[in-house]
């Protein structure tokens, strides 16, 4: 008779090993940590003369501001709406930029609306979602 490896109480019952879960603020933290790591490494890599260059984007690296959709047949025909994130408001006292919420402005012709981040990201075009992109 072959015994089970895992240890049995009273009862006859496996005792299952206590399982530990992540919070999201520790995975947050993971990918916060990794996105450190690889800028470091990225930022380790660039040509000292580029380094020198004060107005030179160093790493390459962008964050998505705008895009400009259409929804349509070709680019003859259909129709273009545009997304521009918003940028956090000016704190009157000190002249600083103060958090971004997060959001976007969705200009469609006349129409200007509010949009959260989760609608950009549900956008698609050129055979890739842009949640690719936020991932």
């Amino acid at each position: 008779m072959v015994k089970d490896k895992q240890a049995e109480n009273k009862d006859g019952d496996a005792e299952m090993a206590d399982a530990v879960y992540k919070t999201d603020a520790e995975y947050d933290a993971e990918r916060a940590a990794s996105i450190l790591s690889a800028k470091q490494e990225l930022y380790s890599l660039i040509n000292p003369e580029l380094a020198k260059d004060e107005g030179a984007n160093k790493s390459g690296l962008y964050e998505l501001r705008g895009l400009v959709t259409h929804q349509g047949a070709s680019a003859d025909s259909g129709h273009y709406t545009s997304y521009v994130k918003k940028q956090g408001p000016i704190d009157a006292k000190t002249g600083k930029r103060k958090e971004e919420d997060g959001k976007w402005w969705w200009f469609n012709d006349d129409k200007v609306s509010e949009v959260e981040a989760e609608k950009i990201e549900t956008l698609s075009g050129g055979g890739m979602c842009l949640r690719e992109l936020f991932t």
